[in-house]
């Protein structure tokens, strides 16, 4: 059996917490709350995607510690590299401890912007 390495993910959307498909991340150690350190910008178009431009604010989310198996299952939904793109990009959690984390962009995508960066009020709405 290939060993398993653990590793750092920021996740934004749908993987959050009340996310529909946070259940993937189930048996994953949650760090908490975090922001990117830098800005990109996030838009929704029924979901969300991040942007690496225009700059707009740091980005909302929650980081988690994943295996290679769990980060294989994110790579799959996210449709990476083709639809998504995953970069590593240093995140400051709630405690301000500033850690790299693996981050899904999808450039091409266009949506409403969420000047904030948060998408955490989306997800009450659903």
């Amino acid at each position: 059996m290939p060993k398993t390495c653990p590793q750092t993910v920021f996740v934004y959307g749908t993987l959050r917490r009340g996310g529909a498909h946070h259940h993937l991340l189930a048996d994953c150690r949650g760090l908490g709350p975090a922001r990117t350190r830098h800005a990109y910008c996030l838009v929704v178009y029924g979901i969300p995607f991040v942007r690496s431009s225009p700059l707009q604010s740091p980005i909302q989310g929650e980081v988690y510690v994943v295996d290679d198996r769990t980060l294989a299952l994110l790579d799959r939904l996210e449709k990476h590299p083709v639809r998504y793109r995953r970069r590593q990009v240093p995140v400051i959690t709630a405690a301000g401890e500033e850690l790299m984390a693996w981050l899904y962009f999808a450039d091409g995508e266009t949506g409403e912007p969420v000047p904030d960066g948060d998408y955490g009020p989306w997800l009450e709405k659903s």
